[in-house]
């Protein structure tokens, strides 16, 4: 899967809250799913705009629906801050693989940055415990 990355520097402001941040990043993989492009380059700030168009997301987001299948649903989510910028980690469950959507949020509620990548794996609660060493 190939990712998109992009941040734009942004000034220290006030944070937007965690739920306001999962909720842009929600809308966002929504966006992406349905091909609505105008209304995901809507929310992007002016950098992310400059630089993310539909001539990079459109193949990126072809191959990522290739790859993995069809969708399933969101099977988790982290939320973390870094200076001002809320970073939102979307784990989404496709038919073959799971994928991180990675949706950088600035305070005024526009995305800074974002990211399609491969899941770390299956869900924590998912994951087999590694097997205790040998003796």
């Amino acid at each position: 899967i190939i990712g998109a990355l992009i941040f734009s520097a942004s000034s220290v402001q006030a944070q937007i809250s965690e739920e306001a941040a999962l909720t842009i990043a929600r809308q966002t993989f929504e966006y992406l799913r349905k091909g609505e492009l105008d209304s995901l380059i809507a929310t992007f700030d002016q950098t992310l705009t400059e630089k993310l168009t539909k001539d990079v997301i459109t193949p990126v987001w072809s191959q990522v629906e290739q790859q993995t299948g069809a969708y399933d649903s969101e099977v988790g989510h982290t939320i973390t801050l870094n200076e001002d910028i809320r970073i939102v980690v979307l784990t989404e469950k496709f038919e073959k693989a799971n994928v991180d959507l990675l949706a950088a949020v600035n305070p005024q509620g526009r995305l800074a940055g974002l990211l399609l990548r491969p899941s770390g794996g299956a869900p924590a609660a998912a994951r087999t415990p590694p097997a205790p060493p040998a003796q």
